[in-house]
């Protein structure tokens, strides 16, 4: 599932990078990115990983941003992945059904360094 998160205020979006109706964050320059995610692992699962990775341009990275953690609660997770990105190229961040899709559950990005 796409993730789709509701406010854009979780990223610094001077250049309109965030498209909140479908979730795609498209690099204005070509650089290095920071991607962090912090997402809000349902406590509906009682065991397992939840997931969440990186897709550049459709095509998974096989980057995961999240990691298992107790089970049968609420609680946070979240991870951090450099990305390299051309200009109006697009990521979006895919998430499996333990992610709580909500205001608790944002990304950041960051150009690191232009090239």
């Amino acid at each position: 599932e796409d993730l789709k998160f509701v406010t854009a205020q979780s990223i610094s979006n001077s250049h309109g990078a965030y498209d909140t109706s479908n979730g795609r964050y498209t690099a204005p320059v070509r650089g290095i990115y920071l991607v962090n995610l912090i997402g809000l692992l349902d406590n509906s699962f009682s065991s397992g990983s939840a997931i969440a990775k990186i897709y550049v341009n459709g095509s998974d990275t096989g980057i995961f941003l999240m990691y298992s953690g107790p089970t049968g609660q609420y609680h946070y997770g979240g991870g951090s992945s450099i990305v390299n990105l051309n200009a109006n190229d697009y990521f979006t961040i895919k998430g499996d059904t333990k992610l709580h899709i909500s205001n608790e559950t944002n990304f950041s990005a960051c150009l690191l360094q232009a090239y």
